[in-house]
């Protein structure tokens, strides 16, 4: 180890804080989520100072606040030594283990348990203004736990809240695949204990959320008028709070704005760290559907021309968002188009001022949205369960809902599927709607979310 090396070491914290204290640009909760704590002193080589983050993504936005320049500036006021002298370069965090075939095993399955979307990571989350600050301390509290306790991401609907939940419970496994962790969502935390009340066992519940390492709650607005469950909630909080075991919430809106919470629950809320996503900005939403478009490439490229058009023309959410871009690239498929600006105001234009007319893609497109499974799975030939079922229903409301389509017809919207196969489709659902009343409700819901 270098001697200025040692130096540095030696006085990081007087340097890391000299630096927000000289500072304006670098507010108290920025410092803490991407310097406190984040950055780590790695080597320094051949004049470089090599200081790791957590992931690619604190590099930009390091880069962004000019955190290099203003940390080898105070470096080279702490310890006196021209600025000439090093220089600063950030490295990601490596993430490889000894033991790495067993450990990725292991997370699949516990992902899977606990109800994780393997693909909401923080290297798929796309961070810009709008969430910076909600991103920077979810990777924090992945990490290191209790530095914020709790945490607590708000803001509207379809705006990345979930994804940034499972990406600290993936990333926290990731470090340690032994951690006992539950994510669970606040209507389920509710169901879950009104049956431990029937069944009696409220004392074992509760007991099980106080042993956790992280508890991880989404939509905890719905803890509004729940008094019970508010004083189950209240007594398992202040348990690994005092445990230093990391919570972590989302909600819709702040906590002191959810109806009917106790002061003593949004007092404790106060402790931790509130931080809101709100909707991203035009090149954040540009980002955004380019990175979504990576799942399509190189089936279905899609020209910068549309994508831009999109991210002009939506301005509500990014599942809206997404959703679109997934449409355009459906009617290409189905309608066997290329996908152009043409095509894209088509098909954009077609939600807004024809949704009176049933057609084969509004129907896809609406079971596609209530049975959360992809248009392009609907339409395309895996055998998946889920995949078949909304392809079933799928079909058979083409047929029951558009007057003299043919079997043919419905058949090209759907891989090209002969009309025996649709034939099928439809004699299974009939048969299944008499006795199945899973299916008999999202059949309900699908039609009336197409006929009003």
């Amino acid at each position: 180890m270098s001697k200025f090396f040692e130096q540095i070491k030696n006085n990081w914290d007087e340097i890391t804080q000299k630096m927000l204290n000289d500072n304006d640009e670098i507010s108290t909760a920025f410092f803490d989520a991407f310097i406190k704590n984040p950055l780590k002193l790695v080597k320094y080589e051949k004049n470089i100072l090599y200081i790791e983050v957590p992931e690619e993504g604190y590099i930009n936005i390091l880069n962004k606040r000019f955190i290099p320049n203003f940390l080898k500036i105070s470096i080279s006021e702490v310890l006196d030594i021209p600025l000439s002298n090093f220089d600063i370069s950030f490295v990601v965090k490596n993430n490889i283990y000894s033991n790495q075939a067993i450990s990725k095993e292991i997370i699949e399955k516990r992902l899977l348990k606990l109800k994780i979307d393997p693909k909401n990571t923080f290297q798929n989350f796309v961070q810009g203004e709008s969430n910076r600050m909600a991103y920077g301390s979810s990777i924090a509290v992945a990490e290191t736990q209790a530095i914020y306790n709790p945490l607590i991401i708000y803001g509207g609907a379809g705006l990345g809240k979930t994804h940034l939940l499972h990406a600290i419970t993936h990333h926290a496994i990731e470090q340690n695949e032994n951690l006992n962790i539950i994510y669970i969502t606040c209507s389920e935390f509710k169901t879950e204990f009104y049956l431990s009340i029937k069944e009696n066992k409220t004392s074992e519940l509760i007991e099980k959320y106080k042993n956790v390492d992280y508890l991880i709650i989404d939509d905890i607005q719905f803890l509004s008028n729940a008094k019970e469950t508010q004083n189950a909630f209240f007594d398992i909080f202040n348990s690994l709070y005092c445990e230093k075991k990391q919570i972590i919430l989302s909600s819709d809106r702040p906590p002191k704005e959810i109806d009917n919470l106790p002061d003593r629950l949004t007092s404790r809320f106060s402790w931790g760290l509130f931080t809101d996503i709100t909707f991203p900005d035009y090149e954040t939403r540009v980002a955004i559907l380019l990175k979504k478009q990576e799942e399509f490439n190189p089936e279905y490229p899609v020209d910068m021309e549309v994508i831009r058009y999109i991210a002009q023309t939506v301005k509500t959410n990014i599942r809206e968002l997404e959703g679109c871009l997934t449409k355009i690239i459906a009617g290409s498929r189905l309608q066997k188009k290329q996908i152009n600006l043409s095509l894209a105001k088509e098909m954009l234009n077609n939600g807004e001022n024809d949704n009176k007319r049933i057609t084969p893609e509004n129907i896809i497109n609406t079971v596609s949205e209530t049975l959360n499974v992809d248009i392009l799975d609907i339409c395309g030939k895996s055998r998946k369960t889920d995949f078949v079922y909304s392809r079933n229903i799928s079909i058979f409301l083409c047929r029951e809902l558009i007057p003299d389509i043919t079997q043919e017809k419905i058949g090209k919207f759907f891989g090209d599927r002969d009309h025996s196969t649709i034939i099928h489709s439809c004699k299974q659902i009939e048969k299944d709607i008499k006795t199945n009343k899973n299916l008999q409700e999202d059949i309900k819901i699908i039609k009336n979310k197409l006929l009003i």
